[in-house]
């Protein structure tokens, strides 16, 4: 098995558990949107990188975190909804993105791997850097489990418990904004999202609590990145839609189970 192939399937496990995780707490929150707008101002920043020439991966994880901070603010301060903050960064991000896109050149079949994804096109910087920011999302969910918990399951009962919420939530933002980034070259800017959405909302079908609906929603995460991995191999088609597909024969099937 050629190295491509065994990154390509580490690859997929890695962000088959990473982004389920993140998007378990997204999706009680109801801010699954936010993760369809830090994919876009993440792929933003790395076409802004690439015709730069300066390290994508630097330049995509600044601006989804400058995003991340935007759109709390607006928030908070209630200038605006969060969901109207949101789609004001995710047009000015994919207007910035295309703009960038037009200056890559050369480089440009490197900035649509951005924006569609490819498991065989990830490195060992790729795979280091998803791992690092998936222990380091494992760490915090276990070190803050009850801050998390009460103030996903309730921001009023958070802030009467004496909990900063607003800053929960921002630290919350970032570290999601970062998860997008590191997974993005894999799953790719437009199917990113499904893969943040999809297994935790079949997992939401089938667990009652928030602690086995994140290690359900890792499980259907790794198999439908393993799966449509090795799908997409055999039958010589893209890894990202096959990913997706996958994870949503698994959340129809938990639906219907449901049923």
């Amino acid at each position: 098995m050629s190295s491509f192939i065994l990154n390509a399937l580490l690859i997929s496990v890695l962000v088959g558990v990473l982004l389920p995780i993140v998007g378990s707490f997204a999706f009680l929150r109801k801010s699954t949107f936010f993760g369809a707008g830090m994919a876009h101002t993440a792929f933003a920043g790395a076409a802004m990188g690439i015709a730069l020439g300066i390290e994508p991966l630097l330049t995509a994880t600044l601006f989804a975190i400058v995003s991340a901070i935007g759109i709390w603010y607006l928030t908070k301060s209630k200038k605006l909804t969060q969901d109207a903050s949101i789609g004001v960064f995710f047009s000015v991000s994919m207007a910035l993105g295309i703009l960038f896109l037009s200056r890559t050149g050369n480089y440009a079949s490197d900035a649509m791997t951005y924006l569609v994804g490819n498991v065989l096109a990830v490195t060992d910087t790729d795979i280091a850097a998803v791992f690092a920011v998936l222990l380091f999302v494992i760490a915090a969910v276990l070190m803050f489990w009850k801050e998390l918990f009460l103030s996903t399951l309730s921001e009023e009962l958070a802030k009467a418990s004496g909990l900063k919420v607003d800053i929960i939530s921002l630290w919350t933002m970032i570290i999601m904004s970062v998860a997008v980034v590191v997974t993005l070259k894999a799953v790719g800017t437009l199917l990113l999202f499904g893969l943040l959405v999809m297994p935790a909302a079949a997992a939401y079908q089938l667990t009652r609590r928030l602690a086995s609906m994140i290690v359900v929603a890792s499980l259907i995460g790794v198999f439908s990145g393993l799966v449509g991995t090795i799908l997409s191999i055999y039958l010589d088609l893209p890894t990202g839609p096959m990913i997706v597909l996958v994870a949503f024969v698994l959340m129809a099937i938990a639906y219907r189970v449901k049923r």
